[in-house]
């Protein structure tokens, strides 16, 4: 216990003799606190530009994505269009090839008849020659008084209708031929006209393909700028965190500069945190006739946060034996507060708080699961009593009721 008396006393006194050189401090202070403002100022600025850039990129992405989808819409009304010429030409093949089909099996049946009416009309034709060639069919003309095969009229009318039907014949082959020539060229004609649009259709289809991976890439470029904008956005939100911090410390620093330390607010300073006195100021420990605690150490329900009782500079954030981790804030004119036995803490040396700031949370003891800590207040060198600096009645004595 002597070794923690001796390591507060040793602390106390090097704080004194750094704090005593306060002139150089102060105008180094002041200029890191500048800097330190400028830097973030600067860097806040250059991070706006980048926003309004990232919003630009943003703007051309959704304009180069409008003009994509109304290249992508007018390709698919194009290769709508091309499939409807496409089933129209279809049908127009279909309907020709069945016309070519019926015609030529309509040839093909003239050709038969043709062919089989020659033969039978050669065959009449010999037959009758060997008929005017009998005298026998002399004895045929009782049937009629005038008839006679040897009646070169009667020969040349049947001659004449033979060759009458045959020309008929050729006539109408000739004719479906000449019907065969034209739909076999629109059939061509169609071909081309389905092999363009498919070959179009293709083109269009490629086109469409290549917009929607283009649609694609502006998409996903757009995701990433909107990830960057969203980290951009919380890196500017944490380096304005630091510049309002900054901007502060400098204020609490100048107030600092003119404070008139806590004597002017004996009796009015508020408590670091709602408790109870189980240790009181200047208790002794059994058989010891030796001071221990300077302060007083106080009991919480709960883990609770403990807070500066005035403005002023933390001159010392460690683990100091026998209070754990401890803070010291400088008050000004030779005033401290002591905040000891904490569990963990939220302030750092150098950094200036402001009344009810809060600078660390309670510990819990192992034995009594209680959590506990220290407060003590200096001046001019010296401990004081806690209890006459703050509010009356904020804490009570033992044996006294709370007011």
């Amino acid at each position: 216990m002597h070794k923690f008396v001796c390591s507060f006393t040793i602390l106390w006194f090097v704080l004194t003799v750094v704090i005593s050189a306060s002139d150089e401090r102060v105008r180094k202070t002041k200029d890191a606190l500048q800097e330190s403002i400028r830097i973030k100022r600067n860097e806040l600025k250059q991070k706006e530009i980048r926003k309004k850039e990232i919003q630009l990129h943003l703007q051309d992405s959704y304009l180069a994505e409008q003009d994509v989808f109304m290249k992508i819409k007018a390709l698919s009304e194009d290769i709508e269009t091309l499939q409807q010429q496409i089933v129209q030409t279809n049908e127009k093949q279909d309907h020709t090839k069945r016309v070519l089909a019926r015609q030529a099996k309509e040839v093909l049946l003239l050709k038969n008849e043709l062919r089989e009416h020659e033969k039978n009309a050669q065959q009449r034709v010999r037959s009758i020659y060997k008929i005017l060639k009998r005298k026998e069919t002399q004895s045929l003309s009782f049937l009629r008084h005038d008839f006679s095969f040897k009646n070169i009229n009667f020969v040349e009318f049947i001659l004449g209708h033979e060759v009458a039907t045959m020309q008929d014949f050729y006539k109408k082959k000739q004719s479906l031929q000449d019907l065969l020539g034209p739909y076999q060229q629109r059939k061509n004609t169609q071909e081309q006209l389905y092999q363009k649009a498919a070959e179009n259709k293709q083109l269009l289809e490629q086109k469409q393909q290549e917009h929607q991976r283009l649609l694609v890439n502006i998409q996903q470029d757009r995701q990433i700028y909107y990830r960057y904008l969203e980290e951009l956005q919380q890196s500017m939100g944490i380096v304005a965190d630091e510049l309002r911090y900054w901007e502060e410390q400098k204020q609490l620093f100048l107030s600092f500069q003119n404070t008139q330390g806590l004597l002017p607010l004996k009796g009015k300073l508020k408590s670091p945190i709602k408790a109870r006195i189980i240790q009181p100021f200047r208790a002794k420990k059994k058989n010891i006739n030796k001071i221990l605690y300077h302060g007083i150490t106080l009991e919480a329900p709960k883990k609770s946060v403990i807070h500066a009782i005035a403005p002023g500079k933390v001159v010392f954030a460690d683990t100091l034996p026998g209070y754990l981790q401890l803070i010291i804030v400088d008050h000004g004119k030779e005033s401290f507060s002591v905040y000891g036995k904490l569990s963990r803490l939220k302030v750092s040396v150098g950094e200036f708080v402001a009344e009810n700031t809060p600078v660390g949370f309670t510990s819990q003891e192992p034995v009594t699961s209680k959590f506990r800590a220290y407060f003590e207040i200096r001046y001019k060198g010296k401990s004081v009593d806690p209890l006459r600096w703050l509010k009356p009645g904020t804490y009570k004595r033992r044996g006294q009721r709370r007011r």
